[in-house]
């Protein structure tokens, strides 16, 4: 099981370490750890982990009620919006940025 800590470690990484740009370039497929295409926001998987961790710490109780309506139109928006679209834009990006900030901000509470 993990703890609040390793999630939270976890939600930082996906927050400040990935790249918020969108590539000239559309990204497609599977890139090797090292490549630098492999880290940027515009993959589907960085919405995937997001969604995935801050679910986790919905169901452990570790995000307030504030945090849990955001997580829940994050949800919706991501079932019928985002996957609906051919790629992916700059407010996609900041709903997701700004969901990780309101766990992380739970989780140092």
């Amino acid at each position: 099981m993990l703890t609040s800590e390793d999630i939270l470690q976890n939600l930082k990484h996906l927050r400040f370490d990935w790249n918020d740009e969108i590539p000239v370039q559309v990204i497609q497929g599977i890139h090797p750890q090292e490549s630098e295409l492999m880290r940027y926001k515009v993959r589907g998987n960085w919405f995937d982990k997001v969604l995935s961790d801050v679910e986790y710490c919905d169901r452990m109780g570790w995000i307030d009620g504030i945090t849990r309506k955001m997580f829940n139109s994050f949800v919706r928006y991501m079932q019928n919006g985002y996957k609906k679209k051919p790629l992916t834009t700059r407010e996609d990006i900041q709903m997701g940025n700004s969901l990780l900030d309101g766990v992380i901000y739970d989780l140092e509470r």
